[in-house]
């Protein structure tokens, strides 16, 4: 098959890269990864947990560390985290071994899919003001999200429709092996 057998979903946090990879993984017979639940499953933690006791820099070690498997990889959908993206190391490892699809998300729907489990959210749950913070971060991000090889908007859709949209671009561009 090649390398680029793999699909990495990308974006900021509540863009539905876990829910709607789940959905793109069945459409393609793939399998599913979430780089965030591999690490919390690694190190008996959740993400939140993770963030307090060792920082953001050890949870991001570990991240690359997950996202290396990719390369062993074929016929799977990765869910990264949303500051993934951002590694220069992650991003060319994702690039290299994956087609790549940065989820869009206003800071509306962020807000609106993560407000009622802040706590789990390291990034957002000591900002003062948490929508500020998702504006700020989505800004300081889409440079970099941009550079994935796809995107899809997410607002307004379920994860069904969004990983209908990316199973359509699949088909059309003949990203892999539907038969």
């Amino acid at each position: 098959m090649g390398k680029k057998s793999n699909f990495s979903l990308i974006g900021f946090m509540g863009s539905g890269k876990t829910s709607s990879g789940m959905e793109l993984a069945r459409l393609l017979k793939f399998n599913f990864v979430d780089s965030d639940q591999l690490i919390q499953n690694e190190m008996g933690m959740t993400v939140r947990e993770i963030f307090e006791k060792y920082g953001e820099k050890a949870f991001r070690e570990r991240e690359k560390a997950q996202i290396e498997k990719i390369k062993t990889m074929e016929k799977t959908v990765w869910a990264t985290g949303g500051g993934a993206w951002l590694d220069p190391l992650i991003r060319e490892n994702l690039l290299e071994n994956s087609w790549s699809v940065w989820l869009k998300v206003s800071v509306d729907e962020s807000w609106n899919r993560v407000s009622s489990h802040l706590s789990q959210r390291p990034l957002l749950s000591k900002a003062a003001n948490p929508i500020s913070e998702i504006d700020l971060r989505l800004k300081e991000r889409s440079a970099v999200y941009s550079l994935a090889n796809y995107s899809v908007v997410t607002d307004d859709k379920t994860p069904r429709e969004v990983a209908g949209e990316i199973f359509e671009i699949i088909k059309r561009d003949n990203l892999a092996d539907l038969s």
